[in-house]
């Protein structure tokens, strides 16, 4: 008889000792922060994978955990702008720890179809993820004069400072303008010019390229697999073979219908992947190509490998890069 998947629903605080010396106001009122926001990630009802072992966990905290993995190791070859006067490293870790937090709550079918429903149902998001983070660290004690969990002595302002600097990093605030940034970035590695340490990094960017370091290496086959299924659902009958018409009947429509969907999806993903390249920044691709595509499997690597050149080509061509 087989054992049953264990579920987790807690998981140990992040470990912060390699960050740089008053980077961090007060662990304890960090960590008091996290722990409020993983018991609401733990509430998520999809639950999902979580090695090593036959864990299982609840699918928001597990995103959360790595999101703050990869934050941590980012942090560690880099040196932030800090255009939050001395709390970008603080910001950004809790920003990391509640990117998406109660997403589940809000689903995209509350939003109208296409780009547009979109773009609203995103930002939407975005505001109500400031939200709950803000109010998890009123709750642990950002803005007060002493934690209320732990009675440790608090610097007001700084904690106000705190607050509102990671709300600017949930809403995305300055990624946008970064785009030349970026591309300029991207030129002076393609020449080889850029240092192993990357200096003046701006905050919102790393915490960017953690989403897609995390997306590449840990969502990309399960929404290529969801991807296959819409395009399936969708399909209103499978495509003319081509030999349909010489006596060779082909294979079976279901064959047919599944191979389309499939090469549908690969090209659909390719265009996500690229696009995802184009939001990351110097650190990110970097991590990305030395740590994660090296150690997917064939088929996933392939298709990156595609978009990135696809992505190279394209900036070629146009001149000025993605837009």
């Amino acid at each position: 008889m087989e054992n049953s998947p264990r579920l987790v629903t807690t998981l140990p605080l992040p470990e912060l000792s390699s960050l740089p010396a008053g980077s961090i106001a007060s662990v304890p009122l960090l960590h008091s922060t996290i722990s409020i926001l993983f018991a609401q990630h733990a509430l998520d009802p999809t639950i999902a994978p979580f090695p090593p072992g036959d864990r299982v966990i609840p699918k928001s905290l597990a995103y959360h955990a790595r999101l703050i993995e990869t934050t941590l190791i980012l942090l560690g070859l880099c040196e932030v702008s800090d255009e939050g006067d001395g709390t970008d490293v603080e910001a950004v870790l809790i920003a990391a720890a509640g990117q998406h937090v109660r997403r589940w709550e809000v689903k995209r079918e509350s939003f109208p179809e296409g780009l547009s429903g979109y773009k609203a149902w995103r930002t939407h998001l975005g505001r109500v993820h400031a939200t709950h983070v803000e109010s998890a660290m009123r709750e642990a004690g950002y803005g007060l004069p002493v934690a209320p969990r732990t009675g440790e002595t608090l610097d007001q302002d700084r904690g106000e400072r705190t607050v509102a600097r990671c709300k600017e990093l949930l809403v995305k605030k300055g990624l946008p303008a970064l785009a030349g940034w970026r591309e300029a970035q991207a030129a002076q590695s393609g020449t080889g010019s850029l240092p192993e340490r990357l200096t003046d990094y701006p905050a919102v960017q790393l915490l960017e390229d953690a989403v897609c370091i995390v997306f590449l290496e840990h969502e990309m086959e399960d929404f290529a697999g969801k991807m296959v299924e819409r395009i399936t659902e969708g399909t209103v009958g499978p495509p003319a073979h081509p030999s349909s018409n010489s006596g060779d009947p082909g294979p079976a429509p279901a064959d047919v219908t599944a191979s389309a969907s499939s090469a549908a999806a690969r090209t659909k993903l390719i265009s996500i992947v690229r696009k995802t390249w184009a939001k990351m920044g110097p650190l990110g691709r970097r991590i990305a190509v030395e740590e994660v595509v090296q150690n997917m499997p064939d088929g996933r690597k392939e298709v990156v490998e595609e978009a990135v050149r696809g992505y190279s080509a394209k900036s070629a061509e146009g001149g000025g890069g993605v837009k």
